[in-house]
């Protein structure tokens, strides 16, 4: 993050079900709707500014986890099935009832995955680069677009659409 300024959406598709990672003044939290409610593994310290963090959060369908820098942060245990939505999934926002963009963050993102299973149950040291595998369902490396599209890695071949204020910038 450039800057904490209040509560952001680093990756969301909520609307009262699905996921999120946000960042409520630079305190990140996963957020998972389970049951009829959301259960979050919050971080008990904020993120650094201009500097990169690396951020996973798991349901391995016991518990909710939150990973930072490939540390696990907070772990809530927690069952049920996750509501789903048809609502886009912003990557530096979280959709409204109607599904545009709210909450946006302040920063820049750097390689985004999704993956079906559980990828960590245990700290980790993060890659630098992610790379496809069969588990892969989204993989952005936020380092080519293609007009307004940025590019998939994955088999799902899903391309993100960058918004008006988006750009692609080198990463040192």
């Amino acid at each position: 993050p450039e800057r904490h300024k209040g509560y952001d959406a680093i990756v969301a598709k909520t609307e009262s079900s699905e996921y999120a990672l946000f960042a409520d003044h630079g305190i990140v939290r996963f957020d998972v709707h389970l049951g009829g409610r959301y259960v979050a593994a919050v971080a008990r310290q904020a993120i650094p500014e201009n500097q990169w963090s690396h951020l996973a959060g798991v349901y391995d369908g016991q518990n909710v986890v939150l990973y930072i820098d490939g540390k696990k942060v907070d772990s809530k245990a927690s069952v049920g099935k996750r509501k789903p939505n048809a609502l886009p999934l912003y990557l530096g926002a979280d959709p409204n009832r109607g599904g545009e963009p709210t909450r946006s963050f302040v920063g820049l993102l750097d390689e985004f995955r999704l993956s079906t299973g559980v990828r960590y149950r245990d700290d980790f040291t993060p890659e630098r680069r992610h790379e496809p595998d069969e588990a892969t369902v989204l993989l952005h490396h936020f380092d080519r677009a293609v007009g307004p599209f940025l590019l998939d890695h994955s088999v799902s071949a899903a391309n993100g659409l960058l918004g008006p204020t988006s750009r692609l910038v080198p990463v040192e």
